[in-house]
């Protein structure tokens, strides 16, 4: 939309109530745009600023103004709406404002402040992914055009007007943000000797009047251009790289001006290249015909006296774990498990809990964790949706699955067991064969389970043990419970290790002054844990450290704890891990200097044969900087989920990038963006799925559990922070009559699992 002023014209009052009334319209509760930045935005809005000049050849000029003869517009809409484009990609956003202002009057002095003249302009354009280029152009001469019959109106009236009843955005200048012009310029101002020069010059300037200005400038040598930037928010690479997505844009737009705006290429060969290589380097060697059974029995065979389990103050050795692993193993063979059978392992934390584990795997099946906490509805919902037959207990947890029929229930701890051999079954596992089957929380009101083989939880392993240097560890925490996956990585990277495995108990897990006690007394090496459990245990006297290596993941990283462990002067190393279930475990690992200040921590590089790319909405990669969905592909892809196709085509896609058949990528849903240094920077998510303590849950699970009640016409769940930072669910509901508070609880507890409610 355009607003235009001219204090030299007198208007009757009537006219000018008609116009302001109009652009007030077209402007009310305009969207903020939300480009990327470098740096968190200050509070106050910033006035520091610098430039970078830049050149589009002559031959790109005459090109895009024949492009603009064919659709009846002018070079300045042509150019604008490539910079829309190029504003609609980085951001995302459909809807949003960009400032300009006429040519007409303009002195050099005002020319030399990025197109800040006497005559302001606001235009407003919605994109759409659909939307061609033609299209657009001819949208926005539309609108140009039609701007130019309410021309005469103070735009600074307009823009008083709209924020004065509405708080403006922090740090944030009202109606636009970015600014855009073109015009003509003398010559002698822009000598061609200048303005074709394909080099970029940097020139400092202590101002900038907004986030960022583009001025471009009409002379016989082509455009010269100059970008003004908010130093506070932008680099100077960040801002060179913006203008060669421009110059791509447009010769985009010239070779296919019909195509769509969400699909026209945006980078250069030479970036792409970058971005597919350079940054998904990662490569670690492992045993690609083994199977954790296979490193499991190697280490009971040659260091069968080693400690291999401890759980309180009882401990078992690799030979004494191997055998009992191996009674379980030769009894569930005998009730007809085998390879790709699924065991259900319904045990609470113990040593037990372990021997089941290896028990199952020995026995050639993939095991599937269930915590004998859950509801019961949720119990029988994982048994049936396996089709379990045999489930794997003990004596204390069996009994909440009396009453299901079919199903067999071995108790680990039933002496019967003792009769079977201890000597190894055959082992005729290979790496394509299931190791465990995970469940994790469903939008649709259903968890999920995810499939993970053999050589994919060997790939994650030696890629964990490769990055966050495990093979100086000989002793490791399990802290989390292993329904979530990161349990896993510790227990396996600890067989693949042959270190000893410490199974924390709830005793030790619920008090960090006897948890920091145990890690010390015992002397553990490396714990792997939840940002926000680990913050639960800090006070003053106490901190829980292992000895050589922390390992953090589930959640977003917080930079108070980097500060905690660098006042305690911990002399181990620090590690924030991140993955998701579907892609066997954590994928990216970041190192973390002590002695830096973070304003964020990333997550990390690529490790362990993965491929991480960043994507826009139609799969393409988006630049350096810029917003995108976080996608993985790689060894470490899980199979696919049990029993759920359509959600499996959905979130396994076929690999844009690979060349290999069948090869394919997941969609992790979560937002994200690469750093100049090869990190990545977690951002967020695309859908309403949140962590808390670890554990992954879809909001839409929840609500539609809460559905279900009788009394419940519309339900909402949130996750809210609150003065620490603790991220808690709080449910909205609407009733018909009463709200039963307790009625409503009770009913989420009798279907969802403690951490869902």
């Amino acid at each position: 939309m355009l607003f235009m002023r001219n204090d030299n014209v007198q208007l009757r009052k009537e006219v000018l109530e008609e116009t302001f009334g109009y652009w007030k319209g077209k402007l009310q509760e305009v969207p903020t745009l939300q480009l990327p930045t470098d740096f968190p935005r200050p509070t106050v809005p910033s006035t520091r600023g610098s430039i970078l000049r830049f050149t589009l050849e002559p031959s790109l000029t005459d090109q895009v103004r024949a492009l603009g003869h064919k659709q009846d517009t002018t070079l300045f809409m042509t150019m604008l709406a490539a910079f829309k484009v190029l504003l609609y990609r980085y951001s995302g956003q459909e809807d949003f404002c960009v400032g300009t202002s006429t040519a007409s009057g303009a002195s050099q002095d005002a020319e030399e402040q990025a197109g800040f003249s006497a005559n302001i302009l606001a235009l407003r354009t919605q994109l759409q992914d659909n939307m061609s280029f033609t299209k657009l152009l001819q949208e926005i001469r539309a609108t140009t055009l039609e701007a130019f019959a309410y021309q005469q109106v103070s735009f600074e009236k307009v823009a008083e007007a709209l924020t004065h009843d509405q708080e403006n955005e922090m740090g944030r200048n009202p109606v636009f943000q970015v600014f855009f012009v073109l015009r003509n310029a003398p010559e002698s101002r822009y000598p061609s000797s200048e303005a074709a020069l394909p080099a970029k010059v940097y020139e400092h300037r202590s101002t900038a009047k907004l986030d960022l200005a583009f001025e471009l400038t009409e002379t016989a040598a082509g455009i010269a251009g100059v970008v003004e930037y908010c130093t506070d928010l932008y680099r100077a690479d960040t801002i060179e790289r913006m203008i060669g997505h421009y110059r791509q844009l447009l010769q985009s737009i010239i070779s296919d001006p019909k195509r769509s705006i969400a699909a026209m290429p945006l980078l250069t060969q030479k970036e792409e290249k970058f971005l597919l290589e350079e940054f998904n380097t990662s490569k670690v060697a492992y045993p690609r015909d083994k199977t954790i059974v296979d490193l499991f029995e190697t280490h009971a065979a040659q260091i069968p006296d080693a400690v291999a389990l401890v759980y309180e103050e009882k401990q078992l050795t690799y030979r004494e774990l191997n055998e009992k692993a191996n009674q379980l193993a030769h009894f569930l063979r005998s009730k007809g498990v085998k390879e790709e059978s699924l065991v259900p392992i319904f045990i609470q934390r113990s040593l037990e809990m372990i021997i089941g584990i290896v028990g199952i795997m020995k026995a050639g099946a993939a095991y599937v964790p269930i915590d004998p906490a859950y509801p019961k509805e949720r119990i029988n919902y994982i048994l049936e949706d396996t089709q379990a037959v045999t489930v794997v207990a003990n004596r204390e947890s069996s009994a909440k699955l009396q009453g299901v029929n079919g199903l067999s229930v071995i108790k680990i701890d039933d002496v019967s067991l003792a009769d079977q051999p201890t000597d190894n079954p055959t082992n005729w596992l290979l790496p394509r064969h299931l190791v465990y089957v995970i469940y994790t929380s469903g939008s649709t009101g259903k968890p999920k389970g995810v499939m993970i083989e053999h050589g994919k939880l060997l790939d994650h392993c030696y890629g964990m043990i490769e990055s966050a240097h495990l093979h100086q560890c000989t002793s490791f925490a399990l802290v989390s419970p292993l329904i979530f996956d990161s349990g896993h990585s510790i227990l396996h990277s600890c067989i693949v290790l042959g270190g000893a495995l410490h199974v924390l108990s709830d005793r030790l897990i619920m008090n960090g002054d006897k948890l920091t006690a145990y890690l010390k007394d015992r002397k553990v090496d490396c714990m792997k844990i939840v940002p926000s459990l680990w913050l639960s245990y800090v006070d003053e006297q106490h901190i829980a450290l292992s000895g050589k290596t922390m390992v953090f993941g589930g959640e977003q990283f917080p930079t108070s704890i980097q500060n905690l462990i660098t006042k305690s002067n911990y002399s181990g190393e620090v590690f924030n891990s991140y993955g998701p279930t579907e892609t066997t475990i954590a994928k990216c690992m970041h190192q973390l200097d002590l002695k830096k200040s973070y304003r964020t921590v990333p997550i990390g590089k690529p490790f362990s044969n993965t491929q991480v790319y960043i994507l826009d909405r139609k799969f393409q990669l988006v630049p350096l900087g810029v917003t995108g969905e976080l996608c993985i592909a790689g060894e470490g892809v899980g199979r696919e989920y049990l029993n759920r196709p359509e959600l499996t085509v959905e979130k396994f896609v076929a690999h844009p990038f690979s060349r290999e058949t069948g090869a394919r990528m997941y969609r992790t849903g979560d937002l994200a963006k690469w750093l100049p240094d090869g990190n990545i920077e977690f951002l967020g998510r695309l859908d309403d799925q949140v962590k808390i303590r670890g554990f992954r849950i879809e909001l839409g699970e929840i609500e539609s559990v809460l559905h279900q009640h009788g009394q419940v016409r519309q339900a909402v769940v949130l996750a809210k922070a609150d003065t620490q930072g603790y991220k808690r669910l709080v449910g909205y509901v609407v009733t018909e009559g009463p709200f039963d508070r307790e009625g409503i609880t009770g009913f989420l507890k009798e279907k969802l699992p403690e951490h869902m409610i």
